[in-house]
């Protein structure tokens, strides 16, 4: 829920610099070498989406199985190792 909510308060950060760039333009900062233009802002939306999305879809996979928490290893558990 962490990853969640720090995306969704890039979004409203996203809000106000979209609101600056409608109203001022283009501006340029740290000695000319970053540029907070339209392009820049909808990007980092379109990251602070993909982060939500993926933290959702995450969430309901890890309890889709059962498990209480995700697991990215085999279904082969140490506990019960396989004899060959």
């Amino acid at each position: 829920m962490t990853v969640i909510a720090a995306a969704a308060a890039s979004i409203v950060a996203n809000y106000f610099q979209w609101r600056c760039v409608a109203k001022a333009g283009a501006s340029v900062t740290i000695a000319h070498a970053v540029v907070l233009d339209d392009f820049s802002v909808v990007a980092s939306g379109v990251i602070a989406l993909s982060v939500i999305m993926t933290a959702l879809v995450a969430t309901t996979g890890r309890f889709a199985n059962g498990s209480p928490a995700s697991s990215f290893t085999s279904s082969r558990s140490p506990r019960h190792p396989v004899h060959y």
